[in-house]
């Protein structure tokens, strides 16, 4: 929805659309959740939130916040034990090592 409405506002011309700011609050909320359980932490759902996360704040937010989710998104991958832990799920494993 974070990206839905951030396409919403470009298209608009809006600098700044409150539902824009609502709905990635709302995603961030959902991945800290799930990152702070140790059964969901690890599971390629919550690796895809954090890599739109990060997509979506290199092309819609600021180099500082995409940074944070590419570290992060580092960090999360050698916690589970390398990229090579994403073998059945080759595209994530290609969009991660990007």
């Amino acid at each position: 929805m974070a990206h839905a409405a951030a396409h919403l506002s470009k298209i608009q011309d809006k600098e700044s659309n409150p539902d824009t700011l609502r709905f990635k609050t709302e995603a961030i909320e959902f991945v800290n959740k799930w990152l702070s359980d140790p059964t969901t932490a690890f599971k390629d759902e919550v690796f895809a939130a954090v890599l739109r996360l990060f997509t979506f704040e290199r092309y819609q937010g600021t180099s500082e916040r995409s940074n944070l989710h590419k570290r992060g998104l580092h960090q999360m991958v050698e916690a589970r034990g390398g990229y090579k832990t994403f073998d059945t799920n080759w595209r994530l494993q290609l969009a991660l090592s990007l």
